[in-house]
């Protein structure tokens, strides 16, 4: 699970960040607290947070090539 700040201007994108940035609820808020002071409203930004699950497997090189046994 990740989560991703989007942040516009005057309603065109102007920045996101990455899904490896924020990985904790605990950053998110310490992100937050930083861009709503760095990127006010009243300049004409706007904050946008969305809260993104993955689902992800290890695989040994094997698999990839094929090789691995049955």
């Amino acid at each position: 699970m990740f989560y991703e700040v989007n942040i516009t201007l005057n309603g065109q994108h102007f920045f996101a960040t990455d899904e490896r940035s924020i990985l904790t609820l605990a950053k998110l808020r310490q992100v937050v607290e930083l861009f709503e002071r760095k990127f006010p409203a009243d300049e004409g930004y706007m904050l946008m947070i969305s809260r993104q699950e993955t689902k992800g497997q290890w695989i040994t090189p094997d698999w990839v090539m094929g090789r691995e046994e049955k």
